[in-house]
């Protein structure tokens, strides 16, 4: 009986995820969902912290997300949010922290442009958003990581990672899981962190190029961390 029903919800689950999904979907049987894993990540970078967590035995259960970008498309925190986490997401966007706000109540949702001291940069918007970055006022290159021209320009007042952090309506002794997705700009915003205040379990930083890998790489590793996983752009350290 057990199997009959198991059987038949596995069945009626399927057609539910076939039609939320646009038909985009094949058939699962009962087996097939019990081994299967969700994700939410571009490119389950989520699945690996997840990963993590477990193997470190991670106690502090606070995330900080800077370039959050959405609190369910592409994020890397979602399911540590379901698991109970609570976070800081950041994003110098003002209708991404919107969306933040109403999906995710319970977290600190800041809107700011976050870099590694206090001062002034360059906006660029790109069509879409995702690729929306900041650079010096005076950089000649304002093309996205994908080569887009920007479909508008502002100037920014930027804030420090440790700044933001210490305006947190609870206090953060520890953070479990720091995640920097900044275009290009993801040290300067790290630097902005005081690692031995703070020491985040795990990192998850973006690098676009092989210099940014290098030096994201010589940073970390010289304030402790091990590099344990590159997925696609994404590097992960863990606190050695």
């Amino acid at each position: 009986m057990r199997r009959i029903v198991g059987s038949a919800l596995a069945r009626i689950t399927s057609r539910l995820l076939r039609f939320l999904r646009n038909h985009s979907l094949e058939a699962y049987s009962r087996e097939e969902f019990r081994f299967a894993h969700i994700s939410f990540s571009q490119f389950g970078e989520d699945l690996a912290v997840e990963r993590w967590v477990e193997r470190l035995e991670v106690s502090a259960k606070t995330y900080v997300d800077v370039g959050c970008f959405h609190p369910i498309h592409h994020s890397n925190t979602l399911l540590l949010s379901k698991n109970g986490w609570r976070g800081v997401n950041v994003d110098f966007d003002a209708e991404k922290i919107s969306v933040f706000e109403r999906l995710r109540p319970r977290d600190f949702n800041v809107m700011a442009a976050v870099s590694s001291c206090e001062g002034e940069k360059q906006v660029l918007r790109y069509e879409g958003g995702g690729t929306n970055r900041l650079s010096e006022p005076a950089d000649p290159d304002v093309r996205s990581a994908i080569g887009a021209l920007p479909i508008s320009k502002g100037v920014v007042r930027t804030k420090t990672l440790d700044s933001i952090l210490s305006s947190a309506p609870w206090p953060i002794a520890q953070i479990g899981y720091l995640n920097i997705d900044c275009e290009g700009h993801d040290l300067e915003v790290l630097r902005g962190l005081n690692l031995a205040r703070f020491r985040p379990a795990i990192i998850s930083i973006e690098a676009l190029s092989k210099e940014e890998i290098a030096e994201v790489g010589r940073y970390l590793q010289d304030h402790g961390y091990l590099h344990r996983e590159t997925i696609f752009r994404t590097l992960l350290f863990t606190l050695g």
